[in-house]
């Protein structure tokens, strides 16, 4: 007698899908994670759906309002309070440079808004100290500058953003509560050109996220025209 061996037969198919039940699992893992720590709206604190990629509710981000009146050499978006402060302290305090992404188009408003802005032929962010920007891990200024180039690359024009420009030469302590006089005085020599080519008879546009005695705004500017800058303009997203 001969003996065959014999065959199994064929597995059925199968709708499994693998890559499909990851994502499904994903998806519930960011479920129970939301769950457990909801994300919050920076504004209103309502909760925000779980895949969210924005920090602010569309209503609280519709509830911003530009200031009504601008005056040379400094432009602002808004006011610092409210929903607008509780977005820039995030930014600046909290680890969340994604900010950059919301708070950029608020510039870019103003910018299409005010046609000296758009005469600005380089971006100069404000530096921060070299130890400030390895406590803090990015500088703010310059996340702003390139998501505000970038929006701007939409209209077919491209400004360039000179990082380097400007060197903070001392860590300078928090100025907002000092007298007039004794911040005017520690910010003396506070900014140096680091590469005056970049700015050369140009029309340069400060950028920084907040101005609040504008001492800073001013003292980078006069080592800006000193080295040559045909005009200083800043640019802020709020004014305190």
């Amino acid at each position: 007698m001969i003996y065959k061996p014999s065959h199994s037969p064929p597995p059925s198919p199968s709708n499994s899908n693998p890559l499909r039940e990851r994502g499904v699992v994903k998806n519930a893992g960011l479920a129970l994670l939301h769950w457990l720590y909801p994300k919050r709206c920076l504004g209103c604190r309502d909760t925000l759906p779980y895949d969210s990629n924005q920090d602010v509710c569309p209503d609280c981000f519709q509830s911003l309002r530009p200031l009504e009146t601008q005056s040379s050499p400094h432009y602002a978006y808004g006011r610092f309070e409210g929903i607008l402060r509780n977005l820039i302290m995030e930014f600046k305090y909290q680890q969340k440079s994604r900010l950059s992404h919301t708070l950029a188009p608020l510039l870019y408003q103003i910018w299409k808004r005010i046609s000296q802005l758009r005469e600005s032929e380089v971006f100069v962010p404000v530096p921060l100290h070299p130890a400030r920007l390895r406590e803090r891990g990015y500088n703010q200024s310059l996340l702003l500058a390139q998501n505000l180039r970038e929006l701007i690359r939409q209209d077919s024009r491209l400004i360039p953003v000179a990082e380097s420009a400007l060197l903070r030469t001392r860590n300078s302590p928090p100025q907002a509560h000092l007298p007039r006089a004794e911040r005017i005085r520690n910010m003396e020599s506070l900014f140096e050109v680091r590469n005056p080519a970049a700015i050369l008879d140009k029309n340069v546009l400060l950028i920084d996220d907040v101005c609040t005695t504008g001492t800073t705004l001013q003292s980078c500017a006069q080592v800006l025209l000193r080295a040559k800058a045909k005009k200083v303009l800043s640019l802020t997203v709020a004014l305190a």
